[in-house]
């Protein structure tokens, strides 16, 4: 589910929701129909078309926690709080699907693709604490808690995700990189394709835990050319 870049899905034995599911017009008068190949099989799609969250639908309850100050925003010449609803309705797109289908289908393997935590780093890591000094210190004010905040969402989907798996379930969560979060971030990013990248840290996240995973056990030396055979390792 809403694994990077999966369009157009491919045809397994299982079910593929891929990147292209949720991505909707922001402006909530124009359709944003499923095209075909976003979903295998097609004939699923009516089932969970619907799962979709638009950035219209993201409320006062949703921002608060997040941006306690978002009322302070000048959304004329700040258009952050639209990027804000975005990639929080995208995120929830994908959870929404992921979860339906733990609940309604029979599987052996998931993998879901969340990009929240890394859109929310790219999007507002600039005005994390520790503030840095080319940071106004009122975009500080209204924006530090943000970072934070995609980590509690993102916890809350997991709790949401472990609560419908049983304990023979061996559970992987990792990303694909790290983030800047110090005095080497980057307040004025040069102009070239490949540049957020460079907001990036080496090191990122692995954690398992499941029937045959040993407890609290730190690892040492993992990369990610190691993660597809631990996987194929577990399924003989």
């Amino acid at each position: 589910v809403g694994w990077w870049p999966s369009f157009p899905a491919e045809p397994i034995n299982g079910v593929v929701v891929s990147d292209k599911f949720q991505k909707v017009s922001l402006d909530p008068s124009k359709k944003s129909p499923i095209v075909k190949g976003t979903i295998h099989p097609e004939s699923l799609t009516k089932e969970i078309q619907d799962l979709r969250v638009f950035p219209n639908e993201i409320t006062n309850n949703h921002i608060l926690p997040c941006i306690p100050k978002a009322a302070e925003i000048d959304q004329e010449k700040d258009k952050r709080l639209q990027t804000f609803a975005k990639m929080l309705a995208e995120s929830s797109s994908v959870h929404a699907a992921a979860t339906n289908l733990m609940r309604t289908t029979e599987w052996d393997f998931m993998a879901v693709y969340y990009d929240l935590i890394d859109h929310f780093c790219h999007a507002f890591m600039k005005f994390h604490p520790p503030k840095l000094e080319q940071t106004p210190q009122d975009l500080f004010d209204i924006y530090q808690d943000a970072v934070v905040s995609s980590y509690r969402i993102q916890d809350m989907m997991l709790a949401r995700k472990l609560d419908l798996i049983d304990e023979d379930t061996t559970v992987i969560i990792m990303s694909d990189h790290g983030f800047e979060s110090g005095n080497k971030r980057i307040i004025k990013m040069p102009k070239y394709p490949a540049a957020p990248a460079l907001e990036h840290r080496q090191f990122g996240i692995f954690v398992a835990a499941g029937p045959n995973i040993k407890k609290n056990e730190k690892v040492f030396g993992l990369g990610l050319i190691d993660i597809a055979p631990t996987i194929l390792h577990m399924f003989g």
